[in-house]
Formats: structure tokens, sequence, C-alpha cells
């Protein structure tokens, strides 16, 4: 995935966080974790985990100097992943001991370790009114909330900051900083990268605006919509004028996608994923297929690539239905690779793609048959929270011979098999 900030996104994504580290000086990764609301497995190493979880309570830690420790390891992941009661409950204690490691409770702990090594401190264990780090740490209040960031002036923010969550429903919800608006702007828009503004969709921002150092949102409704597919970018939009600034992606929250399908319609499969582009701004990735085969699992096996199906929109597996590769770029010279589709499951045999033909390598992309005679079907993965899989669902290589097949996802999301020789390549 490379990496991602900021991670309480990806976190909150997850069910159990499993640390499994032969030594700890702290530790991190577990308190971010917690923050997040996930149970944590963590091996009892040196020196830090056993400082932060209690066992039992906020998450489980496993023995590491045991004979059978990987054993043990293995056990505790069964029982919590099999448990959800369990998990919530650890999860829901893990996230109120996090606040122990907040930046103000540290503060505080650090103004009052000096206070107590002060030469003449009379009340050692407890904080001194006029303590050393009294100027630093804001007068050492007990309770320090989240700092609010110091307003922008009215309408001066070029890019204003964005926060993008999807709903249950699959619905975008876009929200902005009150003082980063001024009264003229009146929409967020999506508008399709490439139309030249002529495909676009407009979600009103509300009249009445907040106090600065507060949120104003809108809503693009999924129902309300349907995105051809490509890729959209987002701006706060002035109705009067037609002017419009590009929002910058300050929190893409994509965990409501892990478990929503594609949506189904009139139209075919369709599929939004909002994500932060590479240079930092807000974008919805949008998928529409009349017809549409998902490859839901992809397995890399000795006698071939094992692809699992699930066929959308228009697309109905049935009689006579087969995976087949092609060769991009043949000329009908080159026979295709087909494989019969068996409790939608096909197993694609190496032969003979394994037979090189280009300079450089040779690319079969896959297709799917839903039955016999019917045209046939680009077969990818346009589910999930990914809004580009290349890179990111990653299969290993089959050797045979001289050559090397990886299947991979394109920039489409489409599923291709790559084959290169094997020299000159790195192992």
């Amino acid at each position: 995935m490379g990496a991602r900030s900021p991670i309480e996104t990806e976190w909150s994504k997850g069910a159990v966080a499993a640390v499994a580290s032969d030594a700890e000086s702290f530790g991190m990764t577990i308190v971010e974790a917690m923050h997040a609301g996930l149970p944590v497995i963590a091996t009892d190493c040196p020196y830090g985990p056993r400082e932060i979880l209690t066992d039992g309570t906020d998450g489980v830690l496993v023995p590491l100097d045991d004979s059978d420790a990987v054993d043990a390891y293995a056990d505790a992941l069964l029982r919590l992943t099999g448990d959800a009661e369990l998990r919530a409950r650890l999860g829901a204690a893990a996230r109120t001991a996090a606040h122990r490691y907040e930046p103000s409770a540290i503060a505080q702990r650090y103004e009052q370790l000096f206070e107590e090594l002060r030469p003449g401190s009379t009340a050692p264990g407890k904080a001194k009114k006029g303590g050393l780090l009294r100027g630093l740490f804001g007068g050492g209040r007990k309770e320090r909330g989240p700092v609010a960031p110091a307003p922008a002036a009215q309408g001066d923010t070029a890019h204003p900051d964005a926060r993008c969550a999807v709903d249950a429903d699959g619905s975008l919800l876009v929200r902005l900083r009150a003082e980063q608006l001024t009264a003229a702007d009146t929409h967020v828009l999506l508008r399709h990268r490439g139309s030249k503004g002529k495909e676009a969709v407009r979600a009103a921002l509300p009249k009445q605006r907040p106090e600065p150092g507060q949120w104003v949102e809108a809503r693009v409704e999924r129902d309300a919509h349907t995105l051809p597919e490509g890729r959209w970018d987002s701006y706060v939009e002035r109705s009067g004028d037609k002017s419009r600034r590009r929002l910058t992606a300050a929190l893409v929250e994509q965990k409501a996608l892990l478990t929503l399908p594609p949506r189904q319609t009139a139209e075919g499969a369709s599929a939004w994923v909002p994500y932060e582009t590479s240079d930092g701004f807000l974008a919805v990735r949008t998928w529409l297929r009349t017809q549409h085969v998902e490859a839901a699992e992809v397995r890399v096996g000795e006698d071939g690539i094992m692809v699992t199906l699930e066929a959308m929109g228009d697309a109905r597996l049935g009689e006579g239905a087969e995976l087949v590769a092609r060769l991009r770029g043949a000329d009908g010279s080159v026979d295709d690779v087909r494989a019969a589709v068996e409790n939608a499951t096909a197993l694609l045999p190496y032969e003979p793609m394994t037979r090189r033909i280009g300079a450089e390598q040779d690319l079969w992309d896959l297709y799917v048959r839903p039955s016999a005679g019917a045209a046939l079907v680009r077969l990818g993965r346009i589910s999930g929270d990914f809004a580009d899989r290349k890179g990111i669902d990653t299969f290993p290589a089959a050797t045979r011979g001289a050559v090397r097949l990886r299947p991979y996802f394109t920039v489409t999301n489409d599923l291709t098999v790559t084959v290169k020789d094997l020299e000159g390549e790195d192992a």
C-alpha cells in the first residue's frame, strides 16, 4: 500500500491489530491501533507491550519465551477473530486506555515530573503551582482540548480543506472548514476529468454557516446520481460566476466500502471510490459498466491461475461460460487460452501463454464469456476501497521454463497476465 497519512483511516478498516515483535522500546503501532478502537494481540516482549496493554482487558499478550509461542499466538488470533463480542469489548477498552498517551496527557506528566524534581519542591508526586514548564504548556491546565487551527481570513484559501467520508449507502459526505468559505460559495462540485465540464454533479452547501472552526457539510447522494466511468475532481463553487476552487484532501474515510458491493443499477454495475490524488487533492474514481465480471479471488497455483468470478450488471454466468485470455495486440494468428467456468470458478492453464512471442513481454488480457455465444466481458475488480489496485493488490509469480507469469491489475483495475523472460530479470 505504501505510506498512508493519516494512518487512523486505515487502522479503522481493520478488525484486529497483530503485533509480533521480538522487542519493542515502546510500541507506537500498538497505541495507534488502540486509538482507532482495534483490539491488539501482541507478544509479551521487552519492553513496551506489557507497559501499554492489560492482558484480557484492553488487548491480548502472548508469552514470547515459551516453546510453543507460535502456536499460542495463532490460538490468540483464532480466538479473537472468531469472537465479535470479545473484539468489541477489548476494542472499546483499548480506545479508552489510549487516552493515556494523548499529547496533552504526556505534556502534563512531563510538567509534573519536572516539578517534582525542582529543587525546593515540597510536594513530591504533585504538580505545584508555578512549575518549570508552565509557560511552555499553557499554564498547567489539567484538561486541554484539541487546538483549533487559526481561522483563515474569509475567502483567502486557494484550496479549502475537505474531509470526505463514504456513508453506509455509498453517498459521499464532504465537510469543509467554515472559515475557508465565503458567502458566495454555494456548492460542492464534482467535475468529470476530461469532459471539459460537460459531466458535472453539484451538492448544495447550507445557507446558514456555523462559526469559524466548525465544519460545513454537503452530501452527494448515491441514489440521485449515475456517474459515468472515470475520475472526478472536486471543487467548491460560486453559483453567481461559476468560479471554483479545487479541494485539498484533508481526510478521506473509505471504511464503508469494505462491505459495500458495487451497486446494481439499470445502467449497469456502479462503484464510487473517493481518494487523495498524488498532489494532495480530493477526487472520486467511478466505474459504470453495462456488463461486468468481478475477479472476486485470484490464486496463482501449480497448474494455473484460479479465478473466482461474480457476474454483475447484465452479465449472467450460464451454460458454456468460459474464462478467456487474449494476447494484447495479436492479429488473430495467436489462439486464445480458454478455461471452462464451473461453479463460478475457472482454472486458466499456463500453456500456451508460456510460449513467448513479443520482444519485451507478452500481455494476456482476461475476459469472461458469460454463456455460449455471448460477447466477451472484461474481467476486473471494482469493489472495495482502492481507487487504483495496480501495485497494491499484487500476486505471486509462477515460473515455467524460461519465463515468469504474473497476474496484475491494470490502471483501469482490469486483470491481465504478464509473461516475461527470466533472463536478465531480478529474482
